[in-house]
């Protein structure tokens, strides 16, 4: 949760213009893509994507490290995300059971 709070934190610092760590906004066209590349995965699906980045970022070749890293940072946030979801929904279960 505390991984959702920061980003959250600092995309409203973005919007005022105080940029933290991650630098200026995304522009809006490749944050929508970014969206659109992780909406709908699951944990495991997320995990393996971070893996295949990390490996791309590590591997020496040309690429454009601003966006992969960009990309590697909002995932983690995702990550956060979908547990979070998970852990909410098990709850919300679990509280139902209960209560039949």
């Amino acid at each position: 949760m505390m991984v959702v709070c920061k980003d959250r934190l600092e995309t409203l610092r973005n919007d005022a213009g105080q940029y933290g760590r991650r630098g200026p906004p995304v522009n809006a066209e490749v944050q929508a893509s970014i969206v659109n590349l992780l909406s709908g995965k699951s944990y495991e699906q997320l995990q393996e994507l971070q893996r295949s980045i990390q490996a791309k970022l590590n591997s020496g070749d040309p690429i454009d490290t601003d966006y992969w890293e960009g990309l590697l940072k909002n995932l983690v946030v995702w990550k956060a995300k979908v547990s979070g979801l998970c852990c909410a929904s098990n709850m919300i279960t679990q509280t139902k059971y209960r209560q039949s």
